[in-house]
């Protein structure tokens, strides 16, 4: 299934592209990140690979929004990492393809919350 991680309104904050492929680097070993494909609107894309299964992200060029489509385990992971990544004054929202599934991510949710909810 497909999420999107954004903040629920509109804000100024934006994840500065060169930060992001930083931490990804640092913090997912192993991962394979690049510039956008066949999307004019992303601005990073990114695979990652483990015992999990595998996780395809890409960010918008507005630097808002992270785009992602794996299991579930490495989806909560991946939230729960952006979570950290971003200050805490800045709400950030998980959201599935269908807006049937809508988790805020409060600055100290694990990525077994976000599981159990994602599951549940």
């Amino acid at each position: 299934m497909f999420y999107v991680v954004s903040p629920p309104d509109r804000t100024d904050y934006q994840f500065e592209r060169g930060r992001l492929i930083t931490l990804l680097q640092r913090d997912w070993p192993g991962i394979v990140v690049g510039g956008p494909r066949d999307q004019a609107d992303r601005d990073v894309v990114w695979t990652y690979r483990d015992p999990d299964g595998e996780i395809d992200g890409s960010q918008n060029r507005a630097g808002q929004a992270q785009y992602l489509e794996g299991p579930l385990p490495l989806v909560a992971r991946f939230a729960a990492w952006l979570r950290r990544q971003v200050p805490a004054e800045q709400p950030l929202m998980l959201y599935d393809e269908s807006y049937s599934t809508v988790i805020p991510l409060s600055p100290h949710i694990d990525e077994q919350q976000i599981l159990q909810r994602l599951s549940g």
